[in-house]
């Protein structure tokens, strides 16, 4: 696989690009549902941990 330096660029069609730029939105919305999805099952079986908000906001 070749090292592209930073002054090479590449080429492609706009219809290529429109369907690599859309695949990576739908890769996007698909990560966020199953992150969503997690959460929900993890709710559902208690594995929660409760700690302070002030603690949280800490850590965010």
């Amino acid at each position: 696989m070749a090292i592209l330096n930073e002054k090479e660029e590449i080429t492609i069609p706009m219809s290529e690009y429109n369907l690599l730029k859309e695949l990576r939105n739908q890769f996007t919305k698909q990560a966020l549902l199953f992150r969503i999805m997690e959460a929900e099952r993890n709710l559902k079986s208690k594995k929660v941990k409760k700690m302070s908000i002030d603690k949280f906001i800490e850590k965010i």
